[in-house]
């Protein structure tokens, strides 16, 4: 039925009946609501109803019925005096309109207005709030839209101008009116406009009550009407919900009927596979009971197999058949096999078979490997490393491989280890919180994953002995002096040196890294290409294709092109060599900042070496001197100048006072006379600096050239140890330049504040 008709036919409570009697929740549930919607509408009825009654007595009329309000709005006299005045003032602007612009002239040329004529044009003058003058009036004729203005005036907010405008009009009056004088004409019109305004806005202002009162109960009504159509709408609602739940109910009830059909046809299905399984052999069962024997013997061996196979791998062959029998041995005692002794002597010997070294080529040789040697050529893979004492490495590895996998463990100390591919294992170190683990460079974290540092991409361009993905990191720990695949090794001071140059390119001029970078890259490309196109002529025009190409103008032609191409590839050649030669003179800018890098970091070497508490000094160092290139805006020369005195002011607080003298020499020394000297100087420097302070007299007082920075027991114990080459230099240097040694000394006295000695 539709809503319409089902609205007439039957009332909400008989609805309501019915629909709370079903059985369904869903359809109780509607009519519930149904019921509740239709108390809102009779009370949003009955809010209309007050509303209408707080009105006045002829807009209650009009409140029931839009027809009625219609009505009220026709026969209402407020509406009719408006219209009236508004009407006579558009009739007053039409025969202003009319007037000829010669009367208009006459008025604008009036040298001596009379003062009617003046009242008469100060009336439109106060009506529009304008300043009363004869200059004002010339000014608003003038204006083409001076009609369309008095035809758009307000009436509702002019009381005060249509009492100045009554004042105007009276004085008029009683100046006698006008009279004929040039712009006589222009000025009764505007006179009847004026009396026009006046009435029309005393109309308005006696009616503004009635029609405030009427528009409230318009308002009322429309908002009464917009609720109304919102109930109807939540009632349209609830009756396609109610449609909707009689479809689901019938959809229900056809799917039970379908259930019940379905356990019919299981059953059936049951029935079926009972005579099925009755109709299974017996000696067929028997046959699966025996392979599920077998295959548990050949588990219980399986760890066996897999042990050897890792003894052997690291001890040598020995006799296998007298291991392998120990483990049946086992087996048996632990009653672990349940098959035929034939099936283990079988076993044995397959698992005692020699394999030759040459078998490890043959294509078939995963398939055909005996266990323990799969075992073997898994254990014996070594793989080219680096050792990484520096930590240059694990610094490559925090910045560039938190992207890909998460975030790293803290302390990353990478040995070996067995099982998993590099990537599954550092996952299972993340989750297991390990500290063992495994990184491998190469295919895995080659293209489409992070990019090498300049560093490690430097070294690994030169590398021609291992392929991708073979290239583990080593963080910490000593290369084997058997492992072939070693290869690179950034404990050395020249790995290093190459290391920090192309960190430190890269790290403050990017653009210097790239250019470099990308003019090796055009130079391998174009000697690739050039021996790719020499192989070509080769090709085509060999030992045995010259008569050929003397016949063959095509292939002549041909042969032409490839040579062009090889001469412009050479071209290529030789512009990439340049650009490497320019920008390694720019480059050879950056080398004194290595090289004061490097003699920091000799330093901290031998600090660790001083007293336990500075063990781990060497990664500080490092990690402090990345934050240090890091720092924007400075050029290669104030770097390399701040470096030393900046470094002494970050690492004395962590050293005790009695040490401060020795970091002080050690670095000088480092940047003086370079390693050899500083290596020497680290165990005088610390028997000197482990003496007892305060034991010494100042038996002699400090030369007046370092007497303002050194103290005399400081003194002292530089003359102590005049035996050693090393601090005889310095002594002689603190003699000879004491403003550079002071200097020295003020630059790092904000984090070490007492004097030397």
């Amino acid at each position: 039925m539709a809503p319409e008709k089902w609205r007439a036919g039957v009332s909400h409570d008989t609805v309501f009946l019915l629909l709370t009697q079903m059985d369904d929740p869903h359809l109780r549930g509607g009519a519930r609501k149904l019921e509740h919607r239709r108390v809102g509408l009779t009370g949003a009825k009955q809010l209309i109803a007050d509303a209408a009654s707080e009105a006045p007595p002829v807009a209650f009329q009009a409140a029931g019925s839009p027809c009625k309000l219609r009505k009220l709005r026709q026969g209402w006299p407020v509406a009719s005096y408006v219209k009236k005045h508004e009407a006579h003032g558009r009739r007053v602007g039409s025969a202003s309109k009319a007037l000829p612009a010669s009367a208009i002239e006459e008025c604008q040329t009036a040298r001596y207005p009379s003062q009617c004529l003046e009242r008469a044009t100060f009336t439109t003058l106060a009506a529009l709030g304008i300043q009363e003058s004869w200059a004002n009036v010339v000014t608003l004729i003038s204006d083409k839209e001076f009609i369309t203005r008095l035809e758009e005036i307000d009436l509702a907010g002019e009381p005060e101008r249509a009492a100045l405008v009554q004042e105007r009009l009276e004085q008029l009056e009683a100046l006698g009116g006008l009279s004929e004088e040039p712009g006589s004409a222009l000025g009764a019109a505007l006179q009847s406009w004026a009396e026009a305004f006046v009435a029309a806005v005393k109309t308005w202002n006696s009616v503004q009550e009635d029609v405030a009162a009427l528009r409230k109960v318009e308002e009322a009504h429309h908002h009464k009407l917009e609720e109304l159509d919102e109930a109807n709408e939540a009632l349209d609602s609830l009756e396609d919900q109610i449609m909707e739940l009689k479809m689901q109910m019938q959809s229900r009830r056809s799917d039970a009927v379908k259930a019940r059909t379905s356990i019919h046809h299981s059953d059936a299905e049951v029935m079926g596979l009972k005579s099925l399984q009755e109709l299974i052999d017996s000696q067929e069962a028997l046959a699966w009971r025996n392979r599920r024997a077998e295959l548990g013997a050949a588990f219980a061996e399986l760890p066996g197999r897999l042990l050897l196979g890792s003894f052997l791998a690291h001890y040598g062959t020995v006799d296998q058949e007298a291991l392998l029998g120990s483990w049946r041995t086992v087996c048996q005692q632990y009653e672990l096999l349940s098959e035929s002794s034939e099936t283990a002597e079988q076993l044995l010997r397959m698992m005692a078979d020699a394999c030759g070294v040459k078998d490890l080529d043959a294509p078939s040789f995963l398939g055909q490997l005996p266990p323990q040697l799969a075992a073997a050529a898994f254990c014996g893979q070594t793989a080219p490393r680096i050792c990484d004492p520096f930590g240059v490495a694990r610094h490559w590895l925090e910045k560039r491989l938190a992207a890909m996998t998460g975030s790293l463990c803290s302390e990353i100390t990478l040995t070996s280890t067995l099982g998993c591919s590099p990537l599954d294992e550092l996952k299972a170190s993340m989750k297991n919180k390990r500290t063992s683990l495994l990184i491998a460079l190469g295919e895995e974290f080659g293209e489409g994953g992070p990019l090498l540092p300049p560093g490690l991409h430097s070294w690994l361009t030169s590398q021609k002995d291992f392929g991708p993905g073979t290239l583990f990191l080593l963080s910490s720990g000593q290369p084997s002096q058997n492992t072939a695949g070693f290869v690179l090794d950034f404990g050395t001071e020249e790995a290093l040196r190459q290391f920090l140059l192309a960190e430190a390119i890269f790290v403050a001029s990017p653009t210097l890294h790239h250019a470099v970078a990308d003019a090796y890259n055009q130079k391998l490309s174009a000697q690739a290409t050039e021996h790719q196109v020499q192989d070509e002529i080769l090709a085509t025009c060999g030992d045995g294709k010259k008569r050929e190409l003397m016949a063959d103008i095509t292939l002549a032609q041909k042969v032409l092109e490839m040579m062009l191409r090889a001469a412009k590839h050479r071209e290529e050649q030789k512009a990439a060599e340049q650009a490497i030669v320019e920008a390694q003179s720019v480059s050879d800018l950056w080398q004194r900042l290595v090289n004061t890098a490097l003699a920091v970091i000799r330093v901290a070497c031998s600090v660790e070496t001083w007293h336990p508490l500075y063990r781990g000094e060497v990664m500080r160092c490092m990690d402090w001197l990345w934050r240090y290139l890091d720092e924007k805006g400075r050029d290669v020369t104030q770097l390399s100048a701040d470096l030393p005195s900046a470094w002494l002011e970050a690492t004395a607080h962590r050293v005790f006072p009695r040490h401060h003298p020795s970091l002080f020499c050690c670095l000088a020394l480092a940047l003086e006379t370079g390693a050899a000297s500083a290596r020497t100087l680290v165990s005088a420097l610390r028997d000197a600096a482990s003496d007892l302070q305060g034991e010494w007299a100042a038996r002699t007082s400090a030369p007046s050239e370092v007497a303002a920075f050194v103290s005399p027991q400081g003194w002292e114990r530089f003359l102590a140890l005049d035996q050693f080459p090393e601090l005889a230099q310095v002594t002689k240097s603190l003699l000879a330049e004491p403003g550079r040694w002071q200097e020295a000394l003020k630059s790092s006295k904000e984090s070490c504040r007492s004097r030397w000695g």
